[in-house]
């Protein structure tokens, strides 16, 4: 009950003792004193009402117009690896969000070191579509979206899986044909056979030193920028892996995948000719293998020396002055395509043709991010170490051919 109501009833209560005093025909002096009282008890509860009614009254006013606060949920997209490094550094340890996800990723993989970082929060992509209306839409923290804009290979068109668990076995057809048969004949059998192209993650490791002052601060920009850095990393160390690799502890890639078109330039080594380039794309193309994302990549001397190389006697450069193209394909280029080949002659560089489709970058799980806040104490930094987990695959030798031997100076 309202307090007005409360003093409502008092009020009844007062007017009806006057209500007795007036409506006795003979009233002593006593009873004109009562009803003295009574009357200024009535005039003082009048007021109290009063009172207490216009409070009531902007009370209820307040309440309606007041804003309805709802509570923002967090979502992967909330993630900040700047806290997380902060709060291991120098607060004693991981708190909300990010400790949430540290447990997740421990409970996925117990072999974490430092701090787990799942990789549905690396790429987190389906979760956004669920997001509330808080979310900024110009908020591209999604990891793996700037990874892949970082990727030149996955730029060229090469398949970036993710969220893998355990080795992966990718079955592959290599044989198998039909037969022409006389009208009632017997099929024969197509005789199809099959191997597989097989992947297994290594540890990919990145190291990056960070400023006390840098993750004391929590704007949108400083995160990118730890971000920026990790994507930076990674995406160097994955295009190299997948464009040459062969060493140990890393994948195999194009450049020394056993079966992939060969071209020379010379017995030891020269420049690239418009016939080698064209040579590049038959060899692909003879063995059918000249479907789906179709592109050149290769290194800036390279490019530097075809755009200085006529076709013929036009004057036609092989790599037109504007745009990045050869034969009308994609061009990409990348410091990552080595220029420090050797066939007798040193400091050679490669060229690559093919359908990047049949390249496959996988990963497995999410981040395992050490953080060292005393090391570098003295500096006041803090070093970083990302661990994560990849391999590259060639689907078929057939879909690449490289030169190995083009000389640049």
């Amino acid at each position: 009950m309202k307090k007005s109501d409360v003093l409502k009833q008092e009020r009844a209560a007062i007017e009806a003792k006057i209500e007795n005093l007036v409506s006795k025909a003979d009233r002593s002096e006593g009873d004109d004193a009562e009803f003295d009282t009574l009357r200024t008890e009535l005039e003082e509860m009048n007021r109290k009402i009063e009172r207490e009614e216009a409070a009531e009254k902007f009370m209820a006013e307040r309440a309606t117009h007041a804003p309805v606060v709802h509570e923002r949920k967090t979502t992967p997209k909330d993630y900040s690896f700047r806290k997380a490094i902060y709060e291991m550094s120098y607060a004693g340890g991981l708190t909300g969000l990010e400790k949430e996800m540290h447990e997740e990723a421990k409970r996925k993989n117990p072999e974490v070191q430092g701090i787990g970082v799942p990789e549905f929060v690396i790429n987190s992509r389906a979760d956004l579509a669920a997001a509330s209306s808080a979310v900024v839409a110009t908020d591209t923290r999604d990891f793996i979206d700037a990874l892949r804009a970082k990727l030149v290979i996955v730029q060229a068109g090469a398949r970036l899986m993710t969220g893998l668990t355990g080795n992966l076995s990718i079955p592959r057809l290599t044989g198998g044909a039909a037969a022409w048969e006389a009208e009632n004949g017997d099929a024969d059998d197509f005789g199809a056979s099959f191997d597989a192209v097989t992947m297994s993650p290594k540890r990919l490791a990145a190291y990056q030193a960070m400023s006390k002052q840098l993750l004391i601060q929590s704007t949108y920009d400083v995160e990118q920028i730890i971000r920026g850095d990790m994507v930076r990393a990674i995406a160097l160390a994955v295009d190299d892996a997948a464009i040459e690799g062969g060493a140990a502890n890393t994948p195999t890639g194009i450049l020394n995948t056993s079966g992939i078109g060969s071209v020379e330039c010379g017995t030891t080594g020269a420049a690239v000719t418009w016939q080698n380039i064209i040579d590049l794309e038959k060899e692909v193309a003879v063995d059918n293998a000249d479907m789906g994302a179709l592109a050149f990549l290769t290194n800036p001397k390279v490019r530097a020396k075809l755009k200085a190389t006529s076709v013929g006697t036009d004057q036609r450069m092989v790599w037109a002055e504007n745009g990045n193209t050869l034969m009308g394909y994609p061009a990409y280029v990348t410091t990552q395509v080595p220029s420090d080949l050797t066939k007798t002659t040193t400091g050679l560089s490669a060229v690559i043709f093919g359908n990047f489709n049949d390249l496959l970058v996988g990963q497995w799980g999410g981040l395992d991010i050490v953080v060292d806040p005393f090391t570098a104490a003295g500096k006041a930094q803090v070093k970083v170490w990302i661990n994560s987990w990849w391999d590259v695959a060639v689907r078929h030798a057939q879909s690449f051919a490289a030169i190995k031997d083009a000389l640049t100076t």
